[in-house]
């Protein structure tokens, strides 16, 4: 479900493939399903799935991470929550070190429906910044799961209970996509482009990675770094070209499917508009190498 090089992904009481529940943790109000503590060391990626829970509560501790919520994209950074509901299409990424807190449980009482609502209204698709009491609260709540005893559920259930009214009083509530937010989101979808250039890697799979449509990538890079997708892209490419014609002896038939290129012919159209010369000049051109 990740690829962190380190992690902690513990206390999840569902299965996340089909949504059965596996010995969760009651309380008087709440079936408590999910509580996560999650430290990645390297890169993050929780793929799409349908959310089982009522409600998802996550709030990032240290670093930053993309969440995705049916079809909108949110950079989380430090100090900042999320929220997602049952039914939803939902995904997290991370492209460095991050720490997460998660918690997710279903309601009890078949009036709180009222309560889901008035969240979604508030909360649905967005970001938001309680301050640090309610991440600690969060915390605390997450921390009952290492130390369970004949009190957990009671303190459980005044935990969340303080956590869902923190979030249903206005004091403190959503706050709109800054932009720093949608630089962060596309920080993570430059640092794959990079990582990525010299594979097939197109724009779209880089869309794709932050779960954007292609459009609005589109205008959210060329508005942020004044320039295509594309031509960065394009860039990129021609710079591993460089490289692999200055250090290998691959042919420009190899060279052109390495970088995603359908043709020779139409890797080498692309190389002469950026260098003014083909890549078998280019190659000549070039001192010999030590060997």
């Amino acid at each position: 479900m990740a690829n962190g090089e380190s992690m902690i992904f513990d206390n999840t009481f569902f299965n996340i493939t089909d949504g059965r529940i596996i010995n969760p943790l009651e309380t008087e109000e709440f079936t408590v399903i999910q509580a996560v503590d999650s430290r990645y060391f390297y890169r993050l990626s929780i793929p799409e799935h349908i959310q089982y829970p009522d409600i998802e509560i996550t709030a990032v501790v240290d670093g930053a991470l993309v969440n995705f919520a049916d079809g909108t994209s949110t950079s989380l950074q430090k100090g900042e929550c999320a929220l997602s509901f049952r039914g939803e299409t939902h995904a997290l990424t991370a492209h460095n070190t991050c720490r997460f807190l998660t918690i997710a449980f279903n309601l009890k009482n078949p009036s709180d429906t009222s309560v889901i609502d008035r969240l979604k209204e508030k909360y649905c698709k967005q970001k938001f910044s309680k301050g640090r009491t309610f991440i600690e609260n969060l915390q605390i709540a997450i921390n009952e799961f290492y130390t369970i005893d004949e009190y957990t559920a009671r303190h459980l259930n005044a935990l969340i209970t303080e956590l869902l009214v923190g979030l249903l009083r206005e004091r403190g509530g959503k706050t709109e996509p800054s932009i720093e937010g949608q630089r962060d989101l596309l920080a993570v979808a430059v640092g794959y482009m990079d990582t990525h250039a010299a594979d097939m890697v197109t724009v779209r799979e880089a869309a794709d990675y932050i779960h954007l449509s292609y459009s609005a990538f589109f205008r959210l890079f060329k508005s942020c770094l004044g320039l295509s997708p594309v031509a960065y892209l394009t860039e990129k490419k021609m710079q591993c070209a460089k490289e692999l014609l200055a250090t290998t002896d691959l042919s420009l038939s190899d060279i052109a499917d390495r970088l995603g290129y359908s043709t020779p012919y139409n890797f080498s159209r692309a190389f002469r508009e950026k260098t003014g010369v083909s890549p078998t000049a280019w190659k000549r051109a070039q001192p010999p190498t030590d060997s």
